[in-house]
């Protein structure tokens, strides 16, 4: 895979990170979302299935590119913890199974105190994207320094 491939992937996952916290975003400020249309499960989201395929492979090249994949799976779990917190406040608790799945639906009234939460909530989220989007910006700093030939071998 090329470098350029590989970066091209990598952007292609922050713009798919970003899209998922505007979403999030858009469910605090009223708008109706399927439940199912942020994912919980932070290998479901479109970022966590490149991070837990494609990008793993990099992990194999060389020990910085792993340091930082690995401080971006930690921020991403904390991402969908977070996420997971406001889920329950606009969706209840996060039901498993085939039937929570089909009467799972979104609240219809929430009071000032679940609202409150619920921005608290997005505040710390976007703490942590921001710190998921440097540390997405020092991978492609590696990235472009690490030679063709290391790529060559994924």
């Amino acid at each position: 895979m090329t470098k350029t491939d590989i970066i091209e992937h990598l952007n292609q996952a922050k713009a798919a990170h970003l899209r998922w916290v505007q979403r999030a975003h858009m469910l605090i400020f009223g708008f109706e979302f399927d439940k199912n249309a942020i994912p919980v499960d932070f290998t479901q989201c479109n970022f966590g299935k490149w991070l837990y395929s494609e990008c793993q492979k990099l992990c194999s090249i060389d020990n910085s590119l792993s340091d930082s994949i690995t401080e971006i799976e930690i921020l991403h779990t904390q991402l969908h913890n977070v996420y997971l917190e406001i889920f329950k406040i606009y969706f209840g608790e996060q039901k498993k199974g085939f039937f929570g799945n089909i009467f799972g639906t979104k609240k219809k009234h929430l009071n000032e105190n679940d609202i409150r939460l619920a921005n608290d909530y997005y505040k710390n989220l976007e703490k942590i994207s921001a710190s998921l989007v440097n540390k997405l910006g020092s991978l492609q700093k590696k990235i472009h320094l690490t030679s063709q030939d290391s790529l060559d071998t994924i």
